[in-house]
């Protein structure tokens, strides 16, 4: 009976292990800062502004180091320009992180994410990949989207918004 009750517990725990390692697998595990969900949000917005050819929501995404440069919100509007129709279907890929800490703090957490298989109401597909820096205590002027691009898949041409600040 003793076995019996040992050998459950060691079940058990294992499938609380499981679970645990699935869950911060799944929803990210960084000082209580989901950066999967982050990528989501951003996302979300990212299209949004597309599909509402709104560039103050896309302007309002990105880092002030960047908005500062002078051809910026012209850049913008081409970017906009850029996507033929509606986006109609999308899936939303996060491509990592970089965090780095300092006594136990997050100074500098870096996001990479993507938006695969964009299909527009005219038959265009599409692709974007950001970056965005979600905290940077050292250049807090760096903190927001600093480069994001889209591809057509049809013809390969690319557009391309901010630029790397590193």
């Amino acid at each position: 009976m003793v076995y019996v009750v040992h050998k459950m517990r060691l079940i058990k725990n294992r499938i609380l292990i499981v679970l645990l390692i699935f869950l911060t697998t799944l929803y990210g595990c960084s000082n209580g800062i989901n950066d999967k969900k982050i990528t989501v949000l951003i996302s979300e917005e990212i299209i949004k502004s597309i599909n509402k050819d709104d560039d103050s929501i896309l302007i309002s995404l990105f880092c002030d180091y960047v908005k500062s440069q002078e051809i910026f919100n012209i850049e913008v509007k081409n970017f906009l320009d850029f996507i033929d129709g509606t986006i109609e279907s999308y899936d939303i890929v996060w491509n990592g992180s970089e965090e780095q800490k300092e006594n136990g703090k997050i100074k500098f957490l870096n996001i990479a994410g993507q938006i695969i298989n964009i299909e527009t109401n005219v038959g265009n597909k599409y692709k974007i990949n950001f970056a965005l820096n979600y905290i940077n205590k050292q250049h807090q002027t760096k903190e927001g989207l600093y480069i994001i691009s889209v591809t057509n898949l049809i013809n390969n041409n690319k557009a391309i918004l901010g630029y790397s600040i590193y």
